[in-house]
């Protein structure tokens, strides 16, 4: 009997303190953390817009980047953007990185016009994708110390805003549920559907900006080569003409 009625107490204690627990409300993030992260997030999109346009030969993303990173082989940056590593089949890191961080800034600033439940749900997909890139820059900056020997000081730059971005949103860390249970109302759904129609546009412009770009810079090569080549023919012509004279002068 006695032991009955310590089971029936600890079954009593446990759903009452349940009881409380479900009573206590939910800390939210706050639209403040989320609002910075996705500032933070804006300035990491401007700067891997800026490398990609240096990643193509843009003159004056060149000119912007030498300012930082120095000129010619004392530019790590260029040293850097010239490596095969900068890019996968073909598409460079910096484009993937425009588009990533332009998507966890379209995420939480439309969590902001939502409620807090939604920018929660924000708030922790961001935090979970902004982990998976310090692991990624972690590896990047391992590549630049060991195989490239050089470092890009605006590649660490965005390294740097990326954990500051991170750090901003470790209130987020709760359990997949809080995902769920944005999705279960309106505005969250709202938010998330126009997010990934967003997201879709998002993709579509940066591989047709990538397209561009590279279109823009095969053909400044291949004006580069028709100058040198017009260059090479108008130095020859010159040298016979200076023959020529030299002859007519020694009849």
């Amino acid at each position: 009997m006695r032991w009955l009625k310590w089971r029936r107490q600890t079954e009593a204690d446990a759903a009452g303190t349940a009881s409380a627990a479900a009573a206590i409300p939910p800390r939210h993030i706050g639209r403040f953390r989320v609002f910075l992260a996705a500032l933070l997030c804006l300035a990491n999109a401007a700067v891997s817009g800026l490398l990609l346009l240096q990643h193509h030969g843009e003159q004056r993303a060149v000119a912007a980047v030498s300012q930082v990173c120095g000129e010619g082989a004392q530019s790590g940056c260029e040293v850097v953007a010239r490596s095969s590593y900068s890019q996968i089949r073909g598409i460079p890191l910096a484009a993937i990185g425009l588009f990533f961080y332009l998507s966890l800034a379209l995420l939480l600033l439309l969590s902001t016009m939502a409620g807090p439940e939604t920018a929660d749900a924000a708030g922790g997909l961001s935090l979970v994708a902004l982990i998976v890139a310090m692991a990624v820059d972690v590896v990047l900056l391992g590549v630049q110390m060991v195989a490239i020997r050089a470092f890009c000081r605006l590649c660490l730059l965005t390294y740097a805003v990326t954990a500051l971005a991170l750090v901003t949103l470790l209130p987020a860390r709760r359990d997949g549920t809080v995902v769920g249970r944005a999705a279960t109302r309106a505005d969250g759904r709202l938010a998330l559907g126009a997010w990934v129609v967003m997201v879709a546009l998002l993709g579509a412009a940066v591989l047709a900006s990538e397209s561009t770009l590279s279109y823009r810079e095969k053909a400044r090569s291949v004006t580069m080569r028709a100058e040198e080549l017009a260059m090479l023919v108008n130095g020859l012509d010159m040298k016979q003409t200076r023959q020529r004279n030299w002859y007519r002068k020694s009849a």
